[in-house]
């Protein structure tokens, strides 16, 4: 707890010193959408439909956070995907492994029960409203507002994971990460379900398989397996892994992962944004926290 203490004080000198930066400005220039409408592929059913963007960040909201966030929580994920929408411009689906996850108010009911629905949609409305044309831009252009379930104790640099690195999505210090339950996760695969699901060549039964590279953050990079190198990304694919944050032990044929956090690990951290709102910290400061060099611009 002492070293959460100290990264919650470090971060309130941060916010101390960027505040003069939070009011929102006018966005200068940048080329956005002409219309507030955006066109979604339903990922199981394959259906496009057109939906405003206001109503369809409601739905997005409520699919990644779920009934029983704060709102300040609700409006930073408002901001960041409503900048996400802009930034794809078109081609957004439903599917939450390559895209936001969204679902439709009926589909809510039914997942969270009416009285849970009614409850937690009248929140996730407010958050969307009072946010209302609210993007995260760098260059007057929007960001690429990339978000995460659990980062697993520090954000990862957009560069390691994707090949570019972006001024605004920085390795960051998220220690709040640790004190969620889906913080740590262990499972275990025979060495024979290992070796089918990687993608080597052929069919083979390596003799070695050890880590060789991880990031700063303690991402794995690299992975050996006899003379194939293999990324930490293709890796967690492969083994269908929450992060690429893991480590692993070989006993009696069998392999002991432990993995730490859950999705890529770039951008804003949900459950350290669920974290910050509780303790009291805004959507802007949450937003500015997680993603260095950016302003807020209102778009409509």
């Amino acid at each position: 707890m002492g070293r959460v203490w100290a990264a919650l004080i470090g971060i309130s000198l941060v916010m101390v010193l960027v505040l003069p930066f939070f009011l929102v400005r006018g966005c200068a220039g940048g080329n956005f959408p002409p219309s507030m409408d955006v066109t979604v592929r339903d990922h199981t059913s394959g259906k496009i439909f057109t939906i405003d963007i206001e109503e369809y960040l409601k739905g997005v909201v409520a699919s990644e956070l779920g009934p029983a966030a704060p709102l300040e929580a609700y409006k930073a994920q408002a901001i960041a995907a409503r900048t996400y929408a802009l930034y794809r411009g078109a081609g957004l689906t439903t599917d939450p492994d390559t895209d936001q996850a969204y679902i439709s108010p009926a589909g809510l009911r039914k997942r969270w029960g009416f009285f849970s629905f009614i409850k937690a949609w009248n929140k996730i409305s407010r958050a969307v409203a009072e946010t209302r044309g609210i993007v995260m831009t760098y260059d007057d252009e929007p960001i690429l507002a990339a978000y995460h379930a659990n980062s697993g104790g520090a954000t990862e640099d957009s560069g390691l994971v994707w090949g570019e690195s972006l001024p605004y999505l920085q390795s960051r210090p998220s220690p709040f990460d640790r004190q969620n339950t889906r913080y740590r996760t262990h499972i275990r695969f025979t060495m024979e379900e290992v070796f089918n699901r990687l993608p080597l060549p052929g069919s083979q039964n390596p003799a070695l398989l050890e880590i060789v590279e991880r990031s700063e953050t303690g991402r794995v990079l690299q992975v050996r397996v006899d003379e194939y190198t293999l990324s930490g990304r293709e890796v967690r694919s492969a083994l269908n892994l929450p992060s690429t944050l893991f480590a692993w032990e070989v006993k009696d044929r069998i392999l002991h992962i432990t993995t730490w956090g859950r999705g890529h690990g770039v951008g804003m951290s949900q459950d350290g944004a669920v974290y910050l709102a509780h303790q009291g910290y805004n959507c802007y400061e949450i937003l500015k926290y997680y993603y260095t060099s950016i302003i807020f611009s209102k778009i409509y």
